[in-house]
């Protein structure tokens, strides 16, 4: 982020105030337990900003939003240590966790000012320009605008909402396109309208028997395993005699 030296100083006193409210609120929640083995919520946390704010005034020039996202953030670390999924949360320290978090999307207006930059206008802090990232740009719906301090510079990270298609969704044209192969023991290959048996001559050689023409054409374009069919495209070679040369690493990786 480019920020002008009055933001810069907004920015770290935003994020010492969030750090200091994560600690405290770990700090009510320990003693709690040890002393009433009770669990205190986000909600009776939250409730209490207002008459901290009184106790400590210079919280009052914090964006209040930003707050109750640092209590949201110790409630989340709490309930991924009481599943397992992490561990106990830790004291934030400074220039190790300098953040603050904006989570209304109608409190900040992001603009595309040129091809390289953008601004975004946040609460409190004003009117702030950013590189734009041409290899991840800022699509889909805005949820969340999080202000982060790594290196002694400021970034800011955009969460969006975007709509992705269902893979397992397929056209009509694909789906009717699409054939099934199953391979048997009796049977080599069987399809929905044909089958490939497979019979010994007189001499004892194996053969292939089909009832398909299409499936004919499969099985002689070549002897190796994979095809390059301008009818077919890229395929694997059904003939038995090319399948056998693999069965020994098929079973290996099976």
């Amino acid at each position: 982020m480019i920020l002008c030296p009055e933001q810069k100083e907004a920015s770290n006193h935003y994020a010492g105030c969030n750090r200091l409210i994560y600690n405290i609120g770990l700090d009510q929640c320990q003693l709690a337990y040890q002393l009433c083995k009770k669990h205190v919520s986000y909600y009776d946390q939250a409730k209490e900003l207002k008459d901290l704010k009184k106790a400590v005034p210079f919280l009052k020039q914090v964006p209040a939003q930003t707050l109750q996202q640092s209590l949201k953030d110790l409630h989340i670390t709490f309930d991924r240590f009481f599943k397992g999924i992490s561990g106990y949360p830790d004291y934030r320290r400074k220039f190790e966790n300098d953040s603050f978090r904006f989570p209304e999307p109608k409190e900040f207006r992001i603009t595309r000012l040129s091809k390289r930059k953008g601004s975004i206008n946040l609460p409190k802090l004003g009117i702030c320009k950013f590189w734009w990232d041409k290899d991840d740009p800022i699509t889909g719906k805005p949820l969340s605008a999080t202000v982060k301090r790594e290196a002694g510079t400021w970034y800011i990270s955009i969460t969006c909402e975007i709509e992705i298609p269902d893979p397992l969704v397929i056209s009509p044209e694909i789906a009717m396109s699409a054939t099934a192969l199953d391979r048997g023991c009796n049977n080599l290959t069987s399809f929905p309208t044909a089958s490939i048996y497979t019979t010994l001559s007189e001499d004892g050689q194996e053969t292939l028997f089909l009832d398909d023409p299409q499936v004919a054409h499969l099985l002689s374009i070549t002897d190796t395993p994979e095809i390059d069919d301008p009818r077919y495209g890229k395929l694997i070679s059904l003939r038995k005699d090319v399948i056998s040369k693999y069965e020994q690493k098929i079973t290996h990786y099976q």
